[in-house]
């Protein structure tokens, strides 16, 4: 191997050098450490953000003054930061860490406090799933986001907006937490301070989100008694299926089936999703009834 190092032109790996990477690794966890113990949020913030620090192995550094511990018995795990009121648990469900999410839940941390904007941790981790530069979600964000619900969070809160996580997750058009808020219980007729409900962020943002999945975040929202509209994301995605469905309405009355679906979905309102899945219907059936856009219409 050295005899590679030195092609290369590397130095090369002895024991110090080893030594010194682990001496620096401890203390890199020895500053979270602190940070820890002193509730400091900003420092556990800063250190997520800047360094490389590997969560799995944090609670591996030496623990001499029992911190961890600590929280077990009753130290104040909800201190809020100076700069904005954000909680330790605020700033873990920022930066999408589930490990440090789960440990401050598991330990009494407060998953409805709110900072200085009205924030719950709910609605940051919502709001920061999506990575604008990768164009992309995160992965680690959906999972703080299902650790807060199963800790009881409340989804209905709202910031100083009046916006709920539902309408956060719309604005992201991220249909994988749009589903599992609206599985929870999320209103989507909730209106913000604007008197915008969540529906009408996804008519604003859809088209410039080229990496979401649009059409699955209207067919959700439907289906749970959001206000009807004719988004125009269903067409351009599903052309041939939209055209055939104008064709045949111009000049025409709408078909028994049609207005047998119309009824259903009326009866059921927001209870659409899960009332149709229950139906002793064939599942081509239960996809028309829930707006599945399949094939051509005759």
């Amino acid at each position: 191997m050295s005899v590679f190092r030195s092609v290369l032109g590397l130095p090369e790996e002895g024991p110090e050098r080893s030594s010194s990477s682990k001496e620096e690794a401890n203390q890199l966890k020895a500053r979270f450490l602190e940070a820890l113990k002193c509730n400091n949020a900003d420092e556990v913030a800063k250190i997520l953000r800047t360094t490389s620090i590997d969560i799995d192995t944090v609670f591996d550094v030496e623990d001499r003054n029992m911190t961890l511990a600590s929280y077990k018995q009753g130290a104040n795990i909800n201190m809020p930061s100076d700069e904005n009121q954000d909680t330790p648990l605020h700033t873990a469900a920022r930066f999408g860490v589930p490990e440090l999410v789960a440990f401050y839940t598991v330990h009494g941390a407060d998953v409805n406090a709110v900072n200085t904007h009205m924030e719950t941790p709910l609605i940051t981790a919502v709001f920061w799933a999506m990575d604008m530069r990768e164009h992309m979600y995160s992965e680690d964000h959906h999972l703080v986001c299902r650790i807060l619900l199963d800790h009881n969070a409340n989804l209905h809160l709202h910031e100083e907006d009046k916006k709920t996580a539902l309408h956060k997750a719309c604005w992201n058009c991220d249909h994988v937490l749009i589903q599992m808020l609206l599985e929870a219980g999320a209103k989507p007729q909730t209106m913000d301070i604007n008197g915008c409900g969540a529906i009408q962020y996804l008519l604003k943002v859809a088209q410039n989100r080229q990496w979401a999945i649009p059409e699955r975040c209207f067919q959700l929202l439907l289906n749970y008694g959001a206000p009807r509209v004719y988004p125009p994301q269903f067409h351009k995605r599903h052309k041939d299926f939209y055209d055939s469905l104008f064709a045949i309405c111009t000049n025409n009355s709408r078909t028994l089936q049609h207005l047998a679906r119309c009824a259903i979905r009326s009866a059921m309102s927001s209870r659409c999703q899960q009332g149709v899945q229950e139906l002793s219907l064939p599942p081509s059936v239960k996809k028309y009834l829930l707006l599945e856009p399949v094939g051509i219409i005759y």
